[in-house]
């Protein structure tokens, strides 16, 4: 890669970083400042003032001081020197010098913007400008030193030398009380980030496009692995692609491939690697929310990228059980453990900044193991754009966003009347997401025009996929009358259970249904988990409804299925916002292919969805829908006719098999992908229901 071109890569990366560490810095000093203080560094520095006030200063001023800027100028050049002489390229150099320089600058560009006030903690600057010098530069020590060509023993201890020094000068400004707990993480965030990219980027390549992995006495040109194949014009040489002489004990002989031995470790795998032809187009898949395969959609397009002949891997959280790596149906899962974070809005940064992290690190694990062409990011939250930056600049890899949610209008919904700064700052990284992204899968038309409006995507840059259940899988079977509890009628619901998704309705009009009207012939199955699952338990037991409702929690598919075969109504009580307005209800076409009619408020979508297989009650009125559900259930033959025109809505229209072709073609048309194979086979493996 020419210099230029490195320097403009790193230049458009540093400006990605510049604006995260604006945005965040915006946010930690200011909407989000009493809280971050309050939560988070008034007890960490009360905590150091009480139990390390003894510790002598003196020291501490001296590891702080390996931080400084004389001191990680000094270290950079002379660090770099060294590895530039020992690679015999200047390649080490000048990535020491762009580490220490875009440190720097980086401290430097986002204290102009940002000042945190002296109400917060100690007024030192935001972010720390030492803890920043020193994960930089001693982080990219790190990652030279591991890719050396030293034995194994002295490159684990200088690699962890160098990172404790870094460490150290950390723990050294808190200790010191120089800056406070948000300060050294966001400097830490910062730092890593730039280091990846400065450790990421090649430093050139040659006028055939081959990389240049080696030194110069040894060196050997590799060419890029997404070109090489066996009839390449620009082939690997000969030894690279005959197989290795074997040694004693069945050991490579290193000397059958000239120069190989003198490599690191990482480059011999990349170089070898790079003869491999490669056969398949790969697609990354970034869940947040939810893990995969419960989250129904994102396994479904997995599925049908998997049938167009897609090589396809995924990066989730955990669910119970699940182990960190899996593959189902030959679709590769990269999970992390989820983690539980207090409620409110410093709760969703710690959660989103977790999620990040550990996203980021599996994505360059995989990366690593097998570079994909496409990165796809399904919301909530809208925070993975830098992500579909940093791979198009360093590997021209695609990005597609998948819009599941509106994050700002989801932010209104669960926190009304809440910091109007908070809910532009999701309009902001709403609108990072659309302008970054290649192409954008809508869920419906409403999303479409978001997108074009509001995000300022062309129409041709945006597709409508919506969230088809499959028709074969989900059907109704044989009835089971013992659900019904030794009543009359069962009524059910299948959903996730947080405050914007109007559950507690269905059990107020439960209330009405059975205490006001008097009706006991009437069961209520809700089945399904989230954020309010406790409250409506609670709830439930104030109503004094524990024999007429059922909450289920999260139960596996027959369960789902037996339920909604036996019940004579779905329930779909999203109440009417800003955000379920224009939002399509998954569970309100999971009833329609079950042949449930469907009680509904009227929603602008929900009525795009159902049209005449739901019954529409007054918005957000409790009575309302209550004398729907009982209204509908005292008329048989209009729910077999409602029931009757949504499953022949569902097969006709609105099912997997209808949306997996606009789906794939949205790749296809981005990466010129031919399919292999148009067949989604049946699961080998049971799932959950997506809630």
């Amino acid at each position: 890669m020419p210099a230029r071109r490195f320097l403009g890569r790193l230049a458009a990366l540093f400006a990605v970083l510049l604006t995260g560490g604006v945005v965040t810095g915006v946010l930690v000093t200011g909407p989000l400042g009493a809280a971050t203080s309050r939560d988070v560094d008034s007890p960490t520095t009360h905590f150091i003032s009480s139990h390390f006030a003894s510790l002598d200063e003196s020291s501490l001023n001296a590891i702080s001081w390996c931080g400084s800027l004389p001191v990680t100028a000094i270290v950079a050049l002379a660090a770099g020197a060294c590895f530039a002489w020992a690679s015999r390229s200047v390649a080490p150099l000048v990535q020491c010098c762009s580490a220490f320089l875009g440190a720097a600058l980086l401290t430097v560009a986002v204290r102009l913007f940002v000042t945190r006030p002296q109400a917060y903690g100690p007024a030192k600057g935001f972010p720390s400008g030492h803890v920043l010098l020193a994960v930089t530069v001693f982080g990219l020590l790190v990652v030279l030193v591991v890719r050396s060509a030293l034995p194994r023993a002295p490159r684990l201890a200088m690699a962890t030398g160098l990172g404790s020094i870094a460490v150290a000068v950390a723990c050294a400004r808190l200790l010191l009380l120089d800056h406070v707990l948000s300060d050294v993480v966001v400097s830490i965030v910062l730092g890593s980030a730039w280091v990846a990219v400065v450790a990421t980027i090649p430093w050139r390549r040659s006028r055939t496009g081959t990389e240049v992995v080696g030194d110069a006495g040894s060196r050997i040109e590799v060419s890029d692995e997404r070109a090489v194949t066996p009839d390449s014009e620009h082939a690997l040489p000969r030894a690279l692609t005959e197989p290795a002489r074997r040694g004693p004990r069945g050991r490579s002989l290193s000397r059958t491939t000239p120069g190989l031995s003198s490599l690191p470790s990482g480059r011999r795998r990349r170089a070898r690697r790079a003869r491999r032809p490669r056969a398949r187009r790969s697609v990354l898949i970034i869940v947040q929310n939810l893990p995969v395969p419960f989250d129904r959609r994102v396994w479904l397009e997995c599925r049908a990228l998997a049938a167009a002949g897609y090589d396809v891997a995924v990066v989730c959280p955990k669910g119970p059980g699940d182990p960190s790596f899996d593959v189902i149906d030959g679709v590769a899962l990269y999970k992390y453990p989820a983690r539980t974070w207090s409620s409110g809005a410093a709760g969703f940064v710690g959660e989103y900044a977790y999620s990040f992290a550990m996203t980021a690190r599996l994505v360059l694990r995989r990366w690593r193991a097998r570079r994909f062409d496409a990165l796809q990011t399904c919301n909530p939250p809208d925070i993975f754009w830098p992500l579909g930056i940093f791979f198009r600049l360093v590997g021209g890899t695609r990005f597609v966003f998948d819009h599941h949610d509106l994050c700002p209008e989801l932010y209104e919904s669960r926190f009304p009347g809440g910091s109007r700064s908070l809910y532009w700052g999701l309009r902001l990284l709403e609108r990072c997401t659309h302008h970054t992204a290649d192409h954008v899968i809508a869920t419906n038309a409403s999303y479409r025009e978001i997108a074009i409006a509001r995000g300022g995507k062309d129409a041709s840059e945006v597709t409508i996929v919506r969230t088809g259940p499959n028709a074969d899988q989900l059907r109704r079977r044989a009835a089971k009358p013992d659900l019904k509890r030794g009543r009359r009628f069962l009524v059910a619901y299948i959903g996730v259970m947080g405050p914007q998704d109007g559950v507690d309705i269905v059990i107020r009009a439960a209330d009405v249904i059975v205490h006001t009207w008097g009706r006991e012939d009437i069961s209520f199955t809700l089945m399904g988990s989230g954020d309010c699952f406790d409250d409506l338990v609670r709830l439930r037991a104030d109503l004094a409804l524990q024999d007429y409702v059922q909450l289920t929690g999260r139960v596996p598919d027959d369960v789902v299925a037996d339920v909604l075969s036996t019940a004579e109504i779905g329930l779909s009580p999203d109440p009417k916002n800003a955000l379920n307005d224009v939002s399509t209800m998954n569970k309100t076409m999971e009833y329609m292919a079950f042949g449930l009619p469907v009680v509904a408020f009227d929603l602008r979508e929900t009525r795009v969805s159902a049209r005449a297989a739901a019954v529409y009650a007054q918005p957000n009125k409790v009575g309302s829908y209550a004398e729907s559900i009982v209204a509908l259930l005292d008329d048989e033959p209009r729910r077999k006719t409602m029931g009757a025109f949504g499953r022949a809505r569902i097969v006709d229209e609105l099912a997997w098999n209808h949306q997996a072709e606009a789906y794939v073609r949205v790749y296809d048309t981005l990466l010129g992908h031919e399919q292999t194979s148009t067949t989604i086979e049946p699961l080998d493996r049971r799932r959950e229901l997506t809630a």
